[in-house]
């Protein structure tokens, strides 16, 4: 029997009504599909929840738990009542929306489905699963309370993570290993150069902007993915990485002055691996690394959740 049509799929965050603590927001992936709102937790092939929209109604001011109310919205019917939150605004008043054109239809028969169907082009593509990456980084680097409590807050050591897995899948562990040791040197060298006032926020702005955009796009994309075919998103992967080039471009600039050749060298390999266009054509193109996009897309999705202090 063929599976449900989608109209709209992404990520998301959820929060239940009793739960309302800031740490109980929990990454899901969501899929409309005709007069349902099917909810799957972790990367489970069926939805955990399923939530009738025919006749729901959506409550524009939940109880949002530390989150900006603007990017909350409630979806109440008969027999549930389930709270979501969006990265920005846009996003959330474009799933309102999308739930507003779905009321009234009926919930379908069979609910769609988040793993590839084994007879699909993508599925037929060569590919094994590689171990995941072990950590080999400096243990004073990894390790230490500066970087746990003023570098490494909990957004970018959960992006860096769900990189670091990533790439290995995509490429080879130890290509993770550097390219995750690689990134953390620059931000500790960035810094202990904030600290001397070599570097400002204002520096650092500009770059933040970038790789938010660059975060945005990988989420619009990861809203059709395994919907639609490679073909049709190697435009809008380009657009990606030529997003993640300026940034690394931006990062290089900054640091250049006030670091040794032979490390800007490794930091230039290291960024430009992961911002090459045919690197994320692999990653769109495997259906091994899916649970590992899956987490990277919520990592990215929380850390454009956090203002950049000013």
């Amino acid at each position: 029997m063929a599976d449900a049509p989608v109209s709209k799929a992404g990520v998301l965050e959820t929060l239940k009504k009793k739960k309302l603590s800031a740490n109980k927001w929990k990454p899901v992936h969501v899929i409309i599909s005709e007069g349902g709102l099917f909810v799957f937790e972790d990367m489970d092939a069926t939805p955990a929840k399923t939530i009738s929209i025919e006749d729901c109604v959506i409550d524009k001011t939940p109880e949002t738990a530390g989150k900006p109310k603007e990017v909350c919205w409630g979806v109440r019917t008969p027999d549930s009542y389930v709270i979501f939150a969006a990265k920005d605004e846009e996003v959330a008043t474009a799933w309102q929306n999308a739930i507003r054109t779905s009321k009234g239809k009926k919930l379908p028969p069979d609910s769609p489905k988040r793993v590839l169907d084994p007879s699909s082009p993508l599925a037929q593509h060569k590919g094994s699963l590689i171990l995941r990456a072990k950590k080999n980084i400096s243990g004073k680097v990894a390790t230490s309370g500066l970087v746990k409590q003023n570098v490494m807050n909990e957004e970018v050591r959960e992006l860096l993570n769900a990189l670091n897995k990533v790439v290995a899948i995509v490429t080879d562990p130890k290509t993770a290993a550097e390219v995750e040791k690689q990134i953390i040197k620059m931000i500790v060298k960035a810094y202990f150069q904030m600290e001397m006032n070599n570097i400002t926020i204002k520096d650092v702005r500009p770059i933040d902007s970038i790789l938010r955009k660059a975060f945005n796009q990988v989420d619009k994309l990861f809203g059709v993915y395994q919907v639609r075919p490679i073909s049709q998103l190697t435009e809008g992967l380009q657009t990606t990485a030529s997003y993640l080039q300026e940034a690394a471009a931006a990062v290089l600039k900054v640091l250049e002055p006030r670091v040794q050749e032979k490390n800007i060298v490794k930091f230039r390999e290291a960024l430009y691996l992961v911002a090459d266009s045919n690197f994320l054509i692999k990653v769109w193109d495997c259906p091994q690394v899916e649970q590992e996009l899956f987490s990277l897309v919520s990592a990215m999705n929380k850390y454009t959740m956090i203002e950049l202090p000013s």
